[in-house]
């Protein structure tokens, strides 16, 4: 059995896959306490399938773009799972994987997230059962997307309000916009692409796999007491 987590965002995913197809997912809203929430979700899962620890045999993780906080939580939870239980793991972009979902439309596929004051995106095709980045991820405004993305594609997304009202004014004809419930990642998908790979034997090495960030995280040096040996 392959375990999916998805921890990209503000919800948590995590999914359950083997030989016969999906067993199980679930997401839920977390905000940013995934590291309190990842651990006691696995085992509810896996309390569901009847099955503990031991079954699991490979673990997909989302790498990123993201939240920096919940990728690391992610990736470093996976790799521990990994190295722990001495099975393979997974790495998959998180556009990537939720390009995926929408692979059947035989469009180009423009996966959008919200990044502060812009949209992290990325574009991908698929050709002969792989995907093709058209754009690599990116941080950048829904002008810059247009710009990328000229013709007829699928753009898929949850982004607020606001975010979304922009992006729909810079639509293209032929766009197919899916926002809100339909646009959002589901962890399953990540189980499915994550054990075609395993199949393949295209795994990672889980001490060198890395959460996949488009910029810095948004971290500012605390500010210095005026009453340091240095001053203000």
């Amino acid at each position: 059995m392959l375990i999916a987590l998805d921890t990209a965002d503000e919800y948590l995913g995590l999914a359950a896959y083997a030989e016969g197809g999906l067993l199980a997912e679930e997401v839920w809203l977390v905000g940013q306490n995934h590291s309190v929430e990842l651990l006691p979700g696995l085992r509810r899962l896996l309390a569901k399938l009847r099955a503990d620890i031991g079954a699991i045999r490979a673990v997909g993780v989302s790498l990123g773009p993201g939240s920096f906080n919940g990728i690391r939580v992610g990736v470093s939870t996976a790799k521990a799972l990994a190295y722990g239980l001495g099975v393979p793991v997974i790495g998959v972009p998180t556009l990537e994987a939720h390009a995926w979902q929408f692979a059947a439309f035989g469009l180009p596929v423009a996966c959008v997230q919200p990044a502060g004051r812009e949209v992290v995106f990325g574009v991908f095709e698929f050709k002969d059962g792989e995907a093709v980045r058209l754009v690599a991820e990116r941080v950048g405004s829904p002008a810059d997307l247009a710009a990328a993305l000229p013709g007829p594609a699928v753009v898929c997304g949850s982004l607020p309000p606001g975010r979304l009202a922009e992006l729909r004014q810079y639509a293209r004809e032929g766009w197919v916009i899916l926002s809100g419930t339909a646009g959002r990642r589901r962890p399953g998908v990540l189980a499915e692409v994550a054990w075609g790979r395993l199949l393949a034997g295209r795994t990672d090495d889980p001490l060198a796999l890395e959460p996949l960030y488009v910029r810095p995280p948004q971290i500012t040096p605390p500010r210095r007491s005026p009453f340091s040996p240095d001053g203000p």
